[in-house]
Formats: C-alpha cells, structure tokens, sequence
C-alpha cells in the first residue's frame, strides 16, 4: 500500500452568492428580530429601549464578527467586520426598528437601502 496524498490547502475564492451572505450578520439580526418581537408585546415600552437594543447590537456586531472570523496566524478580517457591522446597520434601518419612531422614516427607504447595500459590497470588495 502506498502512502496517502498530502492534503492540499488551497483555498477556492468565494463566489458572488457566498460573498454576499459571509457580510450579512444573520444571527445579530436575528437577535434584533426577538428583541424587536419582545419589545411589542408592551405598548408601553419607551422610545430609547429599542434605541438601547439596537445601539447595544451595532457595538456586538463588530466583536462578534471579529470572533467569527478569527483565524489563527492571520489578521482580522478588518472589512468583513465593517461591512458586517455596516449590514447589521441597514437591515435594521430596513426593518424599522427604533427608526420607526422617526418623524421622516418611511419603509421604502430601508428597503431600497438594504437592496443597493447588499450587492454592492461583493462587487467592491475582494474574498
């Protein structure tokens, strides 16, 4: 019997799709949608606690994203994490969250948004 093959570690690049879905912060914007759930259960609930919880996130997202992406012997991935915490930004602007307490907000913006800036940071961006 011979030896095994060394593995081979090259790294195929992301495709478009993949690189679209590695900038969308999914778990922290799920996390908003809960919070989002939670805080409408009470017609009560002021203004500045969705404010806290989206303020609280875009800090998060930032670490959580460098977490996520750590690799070891390589330095972070520096626009992955801006544009992450970037994402987490205009998704929730999309989803209208606190901003829905602003006086000028109409849903069309967020979504409009939120479609340009999805696509855009895969053509820009490399891997």
């Amino acid at each position: 019997m011979g030896e095994p093959a060394p593995a081979q570690s090259s790294q195929v690049p992301d495709d478009y799709l993949t690189k679209v879905v590695k900038y969308i912060p999914a778990e922290i914007v799920a996390t908003f949608v809960t919070l989002d759930g939670v805080l409408k259960v009470d017609a009560t609930v002021p203004t500045f606690l969705y404010w806290l919880v989206f303020i609280t996130l875009l800090i998060f997202t930032p670490l959580y994203t460098w977490r996520a992406t750590k690799e070891k012997n390589l330095p972070p991935a520096y626009a992955q994490i801006a544009v992450s915490t970037a994402s987490f930004a205009i998704w929730i602007f999309a989803l209208g969250g606190p901003f829905n307490f602003i006086d000028w907000y109409k849903p069309i913006y967020g979504s409009v948004s939120l479609i340009l800036f999805t696509l855009a940071p895969p053509l820009v961006l490399g891997k």
